[in-house]
């Protein structure tokens, strides 16, 4: 089978730039292993190479947009793609849309099945199921439905043949989608195969101090959502006075200095460490006691999951439930609660019998949502084969 990836992010093996995307690529990386040839089409950026192959059968292609290409905006590394809407990103954004257009068209005469990421590019391919009948299946993902007009979602998710909704297998569960209707398929989520063994949980740290490691994105739009990043540096200051812990933050956003500073304020800028952004993960889940930065089955809580590692995850109301159960496979806390997250550190901290039980539980409810490696290219094929029929 050839899968034709469309995505706005894909991981590049050049060093020192970050693209995004990692999720996309352990896709790619499944159905690979289960026998199929891949194509990426991704935006071009300043220093990434035009072509690469990554893998054995996944080739990579990034379009340019506009002269000169160090001053393409829509795209860059190293930054989300929705944080530079000024008036540079306006104007190059029509032809960002034409050239991606183009570059689909251009490499659609083998393809089998196109698998978008993001309800943009799955707009893109419409043209493709059209006129060259490729059927399309669109990924759905967090910030469409918050920044994409509810009308162009609507349209888009009528008109692909299948969606696999994101963060869960399970779209009904899922507030966000109430007021979109599509032909959602259940799918397990893929996530990143993991490098560690799974799910031994024991001699997992380096030393006896208490290890909290926060991974994610460091920006607004993680913090308007609920994501705890200024509550836990508030709730560890009420407990490092007590208790012998520290905690990472891995990621990078335009947050991050913020965060240091608010760190160094509050006086806990000696047990607070800034990893950055890092490609793999699990060194430092296999590190942690607990995992902050998870929400719903979003990458950070599929990986801390298979890593059967507690989270602390915050109640955000369709996002949760279902999914997390407080002291049985997390640790629930309220959204901007800094006592609240405090109290759930605590009992992590009191209970380290329960907390060994309660990663293993996580580990088992992981295994009903989502899949990596050969076994989860099989069923996705599987699943394309159905919707190509």
């Amino acid at each position: 089978m050839n899968i034709l990836v469309l995505t706005t992010s894909f991981p590049t093996k050049k060093e020192g730039i970050w693209l995004g995307g990692p999720f996309v690529l352990s896709e790619c990386l499944a159905y690979e292993k289960a026998g199929a040839k891949v194509t990426v089409i991704t935006p071009g950026v300043w220093n990434a190479p035009d072509e690469e192959i990554l893998g054995e059968n996944i080739r990579v292609k990034r379009f340019s947009y506009f002269l000169p290409k160090k001053a393409q905006i829509i795209k860059r590394a190293n930054k989300a793609i929705y944080n530079k809407m000024d008036v540079l990103f306006y104007l190059q954004f029509p032809l960002f849309l034409f050239f991606f257009l183009l570059a689909i068209l251009k490499n659609i005469k083998s393809i089998d099945i196109i698998h978008c990421n993001w309800t943009l590019t799955a707009l893109l391919a419409l043209p493709a199921k059209w006129f060259y009948k490729k059927p399309v299946v669109l990924t759905i993902r967090g910030s469409d439905l918050r920044l994409i007009p509810k009308f162009i979602n609507n349209y888009i998710l009528k008109k692909v043949n299948a969606v696999i909704a994101f963060l869960s297998p399970y779209p009904e569960n899922i507030k966000m989608l109430n007021d979109f209707k599509a032909n959602y398929i259940r799918l397990p989520l893929i996530v990143r195969e993991p490098n560690i063994n799974i799910p031994d949980t024991k001699d997992s740290t380096s030393d006896n101090v208490f290890t909290i490691v926060y991974i994610g994105r460091f920006d607004q739009v993680k913090l308007d959502f609920g994501h705890g990043l200024f509550t836990l540096l508030e709730a560890l200051k009420r407990l490092t006075t007590k208790y012998n812990l520290k905690c990472i933050y891995v990621g990078a956003g335009p947050l991050k200095k913020n965060l240091e500073d608010t760190a160094l304020n509050l006086g806990i800028n000696n047990i607070v460490n800034f990893a950055g952004y890092q490609k793999d993960v699990y060194p430092y889940l296999k590190r942690a006691h607990l995992v902050a930065g998870g929400v719903g089955l979003n990458a950070v809580a599929q990986e801390a999951s298979i890593s059967a590692k507690v989270q602390l995850i915050p109640k955000i109301n369709g996002w949760y439930e279902n999914i997390w159960a407080d002291k049985e496979n997390s640790l629930l806390y309220e959204t901007d609660d800094i006592n609240s997250m405090a109290k759930a550190i605590e009992f992590a901290l009191n209970n380290p019998e329960a907390i060994e039980k309660m990663g293993m539980n996580a580990f088992d409810t992981a295994k009903k949502y989502i899949a990596f490696g050969k076994e989860a290219g099989d069923i996705y094929i599987k699943a394309f084969k159905k919707i190509i029929r």
